[in-house]
């Protein structure tokens, strides 16, 4: 599929989508600050992200927009990113994200993922993500189990990453506690792995061991506004660890 034909296929879900108020709260934006601060011999990283997203009772779609520097280069682009309820128990998401003449980032990234409900509070899903980048293409292949134990949510991902002629490995284990409803959580998540890694601008890539930790919440103040942040640790072999820190301000209505 070419990239013109996954953003029309995208929009086709939008509008597939028919009207309904099946949410108290059909429209969500967000202004979101990422900063990454490495131990040694690296530059601090920033992110600032703009989205807005609309609802209905079979899915939803959201649009993004964001500017970054990574080794002292800027690359800005855009994101379309949509869940749609396919059959009993199970949905879908697809993402595409797409920077022009980029330094850093992948040229496009694109991500499609089924999940399904299964007995006994579990849900599977499966995806595969594909980013390409001016001299390599990276694909990403996922598998993973959850289950849903009360107010809490487990989930073990499992990612295969072909790259550099070699098979890269990443394994991901999330724990979220669920307060009142779904926008309000906390989270926990570590992983270790050996997956690809962007060592400088070009951009300049290759596959290295890798593990780390995340601590995230989201929590809505009011019927309207709310706030979301984490703080995580990034060490991978042969690289500078990162401290990353990153606050977003939430709105609904």
């Amino acid at each position: 599929m070419t990239r013109l034909q996954l953003w029309f296929a995208l929009l086709a879900l939008h509008f597939a989508i028919p009207e309904a108020d099946a949410d108290e709260f059909p429209w969500k934006a967000s202004a979101r600050y990422e900063y990454s601060r490495f131990e040694r011999d690296r530059d601090d990283w920033h992110a600032a992200t703009l989205s807005a997203e609309r609802r209905w009772d079979r899915g939803s779609l959201a649009l993004e927009g964001f500017r970054l520097t990574r080794f002292d280069r800027w690359d800005q682009g855009v994101a379309l990113d949509g869940y749609l309820d396919l059959w009993p128990r199970a949905y879908g998401n697809l993402r595409f994200q797409a920077v022009a003449d980029p330094d850093v980032m992948p040229t496009t990234d694109a991500l499609a993922e089924i999940f399904q409900g299964l007995p006994r509070s579990w849900e599977f899903s499966m995806s595969y993500r594909n980013m390409r980048y001016a001299d390599d293409t990276v694909h990403l292949i996922g598998l993973s189990p959850g289950q849903y134990l009360g107010n809490w949510y487990l989930r073990e991902r499992v990612f295969f990453v072909p790259s550099h002629g070699e098979l890269g490995f990443l394994g991901v284990l999330a724990v979220r506690y669920v307060m009142e409803d779904a926008e309000n959580f906390v989270e926990v998540s570590g992983g270790w792995g050996r997956q690809v890694i962007l060592l400088g601008s070009g951009p300049e890539t290759e596959l290295r061991k890798n593990g780390h930790g995340l601590l995230r919440g989201q929590r809505f103040f009011t019927r309207h506004w709310g706030a979301m942040a984490h703080v995580g640790l990034d060490a991978a072999e042969r690289t500078p660890a990162a401290l990353n820190l990153m606050a977003a301000a939430l709105s609904r209505w």
